[in-house]
């Protein structure tokens, strides 16, 4: 939980102000509205990304749900799957569930087992460089060079 919860849902939030902002997905409201065709929306920022797209006269992609402009088709694709409820991509280990296909591989790598990255210090191996790099920084209190296998 954050430090302010919304009343309906119970999501946490650690600004006042995310909670206004996460409490119009509850109430419908669109006080956003561009000047040019009146669309409405719930963030001051999916208007702006509409402004700057809509006068430009080129072909774009528009989102139905919060208004978010492109210029590519694929790119639309990409961006609708952030208002999946559910994870499209699940785990064939553990059934995790991730948005992006590129999370999946790298938490794969996790139950595969390949470790590329050695410590200099003490020759431990890890998955990712940044795991590696944090204990560095914890155990050895340096950030000792990555030795790639």
């Amino acid at each position: 939980m954050g430090i302010v919860d919304c009343n309906v849902c119970g999501k946490g939030f650690r600004y006042l102000s995310h909670l206004d902002r996460h409490i119009r997905t509850h109430t419908g409201e669109l006080p956003f509205k561009c000047p040019i065709c009146e669309k409405r929306y719930r963030q001051k920022a999916h208007l702006d990304n509409h402004f700057q797209c809509a006068p430009t006269g080129e072909r774009l992609y528009s989102c139905g749900i919060c208004g978010y402009c492109c210029f590519s088709i694929t790119d639309l694709h990409c961006h609708r799957d952030t208002h999946l409820d559910g994870k499209s991509h699940s785990c064939p280990f553990c059934r995790k569930g991730f948005l992006w296909p590129g999370n999946l591989k790298r938490h794969i790598v996790r139950h595969i087992g390949e470790k590329y990255f050695q410590c200099g210090g003490c020759a431990k191996e890890f998955v990712n460089s940044a795991e590696k790099k944090l204990h560095c920084l914890k155990y050895h209190r340096t950030q000792i060079a990555v030795k790639r296998k």
